[in-house]
């Protein structure tokens, strides 16, 4: 089910309606294998560790779509070994696909698909995104006492800055 469109939308690049199911599924699916989730590459293949995706790579996955697969070659890198994918086999870039496919704004991406969401922030950035229709689970944990950063911006708030 698509929100309907919204006159407060969080960017003033017009988009198509946020596609809630698609979107509750992908975090859903990263939520139950958080194993499989890793924020910071758009899709990950290590050897013996399996793939691991964003959340954007996780919505780009379900759609069963080619990566193009590029190997890590930075000998100091923690991942050097592994394959990473940024782009599918057809040029286009995961990151734009996923925004396509769930219908958000170059803001409301930016604001998602962030390399350093937890799994709460994702959530927290969704429930923004689509007006309440997606909401925190309990069972995700939160270190927040308070809306992080990136959901105050999502949210509008402005951050308290004192000196």
């Amino acid at each position: 089910m698509r929100t309907q469109p919204r006159p407060d939308r969080l960017s003033k690049l017009a988009a198509p309606d946020v596609d809630v199911a698609r979107l509750r599924k992908g975090l859903e699916y990263v939520t139950a294998h958080r194993d499989e989730h890793e924020q910071r590459f758009w899709a990950l293949r290590r050897p013996g560790c399996g793939t691991s995706h964003c959340l954007a790579g996780t919505v780009v996955r379900h759609e069963g779509l080619a990566l193009d697969w590029e190997p890590i070659t930075d000998p100091g890198s923690q991942w050097h070994g592994a394959d990473s994918a940024r782009r599918l086999t057809d040029g286009r870039e995961i990151r734009g696909v996923a925004r396509d496919l769930l219908g958000l704004t170059m803001f409301e991406a930016d604001a998602l698909f962030f390399a350093e969401n937890d799994l709460h922030t994702l959530w927290c950035v969704a429930e923004h995104i689509t007006g309440g229709e997606i909401t925190v689970p309990p069972e995700v944990p939160s270190e927040h006492s308070d809306l992080c950063t990136t959901c105050r911006v999502v949210a509008g708030i402005r951050p308290q800055i004192t000196f």
